[in-house]
């Protein structure tokens, strides 16, 4: 990796101004990849020109400053925040491995440190978490509450808005894949808790095609059509009464 960043480098000599981008990345990237964190970024600083060379310097200057930190800080997550419309705006899409990246990054720096919140909430963002099958094998009885919490946090950092952008699900649906998870495992009692929490309209939108809409044994809850709706709080309050005969 070092022997091609230094002929990135070496190319930066002979390329025309209006060129050399291209290979100072080249360059900072290697060196990235070499582990040469400290490196990197100093070759960041030289990128100039159009903002498609700004942002890449922006990304991988702050996974540099990632693997530099000794833990993360808020002003770090400020400034990691700040690439937001970089990240999700239409246009973008060429910079989605970076993202995907830097998140993986951050899972496992929040992990080492110990905070589990936040690593649950950036491998979810990481994968573009979404309602269905996504959310169908998401998570566990200690994960899943923590997600809940952060997505349900009523004021969000920059970066906590930041890593929510990333998921295409809310609070009502992680607490509904909960609920699932805990009938499918024979805790109707905590199941009944978590649909409890639900609004109405919440419960009556589930259905077949829905995160968590199928019945914790394999089969509908509700026969007939797929347009009938099942009511899951009903059911685990069904499944209690079934339990104390």
């Amino acid at each position: 990796a070092m022997a091609l960043a230094d002929f990135a480098a070496s190319m930066q000599k002979s390329t025309p101004p209006n060129e050399q981008n291209a290979w100072i990345f080249y360059s900072a990237y290697m060196r990235y990849m070499g582990g040469q964190a400290g490196s990197a970024l100093k070759e960041t600083e030289k990128l100039a020109g159009t903002p498609y060379w700004k942002e890449k310097a922006r990304v991988l200057g702050l996974l540099a400053r990632i693997d530099l930190a000794p833990r993360m800080d808020a002003a770090l997550e400020k400034d990691i925040a700040s690439l937001r419309p970089v990240f999700y705006r239409q246009e973008s899409r060429r910079l989605s491995p970076l993202r995907d990246f830097l998140l993986l990054k951050l899972e496992r720096k929040y992990s080492a440190a110990g905070d589990l919140q936040r690593t649950i909430a950036t491998h979810a963002a990481g994968m573009t978490l979404s309602r269905g099958t996504d959310l169908d094998s998401f998570g566990d009885e200690k994960s899943l509450p923590l997600l809940v919490d952060f997505l349900e946090k009523k004021d969000k950092s920059e970066f906590e808005k930041f890593l929510v952008a990333g998921m295409g699900v809310n609070g009502s649906d992680v607490r509904d894949r909960l609920g699932s998870l805990h009938l499918s495992r024979g805790r109707f009692a905590d199941a009944e808790r978590e649909f409890a929490k639900l609004d109405t309209a919440y419960l009556a939108s589930l259905d077949h095609s829905h995160a968590g809409g199928l019945g914790p044994f394999g089969v509908d809850y509700a026969d007939g059509a797929t347009e009938v709706k099942w009511d899951k709080l009903k059911f685990a309050r069904e499944l209690i009464q079934a339990e104390k005969k």
